[in-house]
């Protein structure tokens, strides 16, 4: 009867029947020789139903907990500092493409550049020239910080065909050893000499590095300004007037015409 009613074969009922008796919701009697299968009390039936909405809302809870802390690893692992490593000949020719890639949104890139020789490797700066000429192509403002060198001055002239802003430091306290570049979620450090380049992809300290640079820049445009003064000497005007007079006196002419000014005093004055 039940499979007619339901439409379902009688292995399903079968299996059906056996887990609401395991659940203590239907019991199994025989009436008159016959089995039968008997409901049991409504508050068994409520009973059930209120363990399996627990049941079900405890595995949906479980379940959004889950995903919640996998989105959470995500994150941490999208947040977490990434390296990029050059190494060999154009190991410096890579790592300055990469710093023009990520920095063709931005409007500007901040750059420590030491001066290791007074003549440095032509290969660099055939490097080094490219960057600025795709960087002022692309409307980036370079700010540089380098060594107060006959070669840290020679790069300081030609800030206007290169589209930046060079300022000077004593080679003494020059702040790194090693050329560094500070974009908007990235640092590049890299040595010429060893042909090796690393980029830091790191936001929170690319920001703090850029407030470093920033502080030193200003300091340094400060000193430069004080340096760049004047001072005007003050005038003393009795010490002008003392010097004038002895001129004066030590010329004859300059004596009689004294004279005569004294005479003519004294004769004003009683008089005469």
């Amino acid at each position: 009867m039940l499979c007619a009613k339901t439409g379902k074969s009688v292995g399903v009922i079968d299996r059906a029947v056996k887990k609401l008796r395991g659940r203590g919701l239907i019991r199994r009697e025989v009436i008159n020789g016959v089995p039968k299968y008997l409901v049991g009390t409504i508050s068994s039936i409520r009973q059930w139903m209120h363990n399996e909405s627990r049941e079900r809302k405890e595995m949906i809870n479980r379940k959004q907990h889950d995903f919640e802390v996998f989105l959470s690893s995500l994150k941490e692992e999208l947040c977490r500092p990434e390296l990029e490593h050059f190494e060999g000949e154009s190991a410096i020719e890579d790592m300055y493409m990469q710093v023009l890639i990520m920095s063709v949104d931005q409007k500007e890139v901040l750059h420590y550049l030491p001066i290791t020789s007074e003549g440095e490797d032509h290969q660099m700066l055939k490097y080094r020239s490219m960057f600025d000429k795709i960087r002022k192509n692309n409307g980036i403002f370079s700010r540089v910080i380098t060594q107060d060198t006959a070669e840290g001055r020679k790069i300081k002239s030609k800030d206007h065909l290169r589209n930046r802003m060079t300022l000077i430091v004593p080679a003494q306290r020059f702040p790194v050893t090693f050329e560094k570049i500070i974009t908007k979620d990235a640092i590049a450090c890299f040595s010429c000499s060893e042909n090796k380049a690393t980029i830091l992809h790191y936001p929170e300290l690319a920001e703090e590095e850029r407030k470093t640079f920033s502080t030193l820049w200003n300091h340094l445009e400060l000193t430069s300004l004080k340096t760049n003064c004047i001072p005007v000497p003050s005038v003393n005007k009795r010490g002008r007037f003392r010097k004038i007079a002895n001129g004066w006196i030590k010329e004859k002419r300059g004596i009689s015409v004294l004279a005569l000014c004294i005479l003519i005093v004294v004769i004003v004055g009683y008089g005469i």
